[in-house]
């Protein structure tokens, strides 16, 4: 693992394989481990580097955890790995990549989203009513931290809380020590449901990218229902889509259709946008 610092932030992130290179994003409550069983796939042909957002894993927090202060730690280490040939990123992550890709097109080749999050289809979902509610009523913000620090406390329902997400089996399950119900990633989690207002800048239709980009959804999807992908397709106007017969976390539950989409989409030509 390598630590990148910049003036604000401490920024971890690591890298394996050899050849074109590959940024991974992980979403918001997990770490760069969400990306191992596709690195596993891909890293005999690619040189894959996966990162820890602010505030998660080996990463530092930021003092406001808005959209920007995620793509900046994307741009920060692509500017570290000396460019990068694509970026993969999922959720938060997915949409740290999006708005890195749409202000500065010139670092990203191509694009690869899976299941972004903008505000619009996050309130689509369950965690919506957290973001719609909370941040107005301070008292009841406190009682439902206190709650979920005590809930999640116990090691099966923070794995009863992944199955929510995911139809996790084999080796994948070691990943549950990475899922978004780590009690230490929860306060980050939360500040970031403060601030998600940001991310209302990919629901405009000045979002579009001038890249080749890849849109991936999983067809399970609870917490952000694939019924938005269409609404995100409108934007982005990606040269691929696809469905994955998978939850939120489609690169554990089908990481060899997840690898190979990407290993297909990365290394074939794309006409210009």
């Amino acid at each position: 693992m390598s630590i990148a610092s910049s003036a604000a932030q401490r920024v971890a992130f690591e890298a394996r394989g050899d050849g074109p290179t590959l940024l991974f994003v992980h979403n918001a409550g997990t770490d760069r481990h969400l990306w191992g069983p596709v690195v596993d796939r891909l890293a005999s042909r690619f040189r894959c580097v996966s990162l820890d957002l602010p505030g998660f894993g080996a990463s530092s927090p930021v003092e406001e955890p808005t959209l920007r202060a995620h793509a900046d730690a994307v741009e920060w280490v692509v500017g570290r790995v000396g460019g990068v040939d694509a970026l993969v990123g999922h959720c938060v992550g997915g949409a740290a990549c999006w708005d890195l890709a749409r202000r500065r097109p010139e670092l990203v080749p191509r694009l690869v989203l899976s299941a972004p999050a903008t505000l619009a289809t996050m309130q689509a979902g369950p965690y919506g009513v957290l973001q719609r509610n909370l941040p107005g009523h301070p008292r009841r913000d406190r009682l439902a931290m206190a709650a979920a620090r005590a809930v999640l406390g116990f090691p099966a329902t923070r794995w009863a809380v992944v199955r929510s997400q995911t139809r996790v089996r084999g080796g994948a399950r070691s990943h549950i020590d990475h899922c978004h119900a780590r009690p230490d990633h929860l306060d980050s989690l939360h500040r970031l449901l403060h601030h998600f207002a940001s991310f209302s800048v990919l629901d405009e239709p000045d979002a579009a990218v001038s890249m080749p980009t890849m849109l991936l959804w999983g067809a399970r999807n609870r917490v952000l229902p694939v019924g938005r992908m269409a609404a995100v397709a409108g934007v982005l106007r990606p040269a691929e889509q696809h469905v994955l017969p998978a939850g939120h976390l489609a690169m554990l539950d089908e990481p060899d259709a997840f690898a190979e989409r990407v290993d297909s989409f990365v290394s074939s030509p794309h006409p210009p946008r």
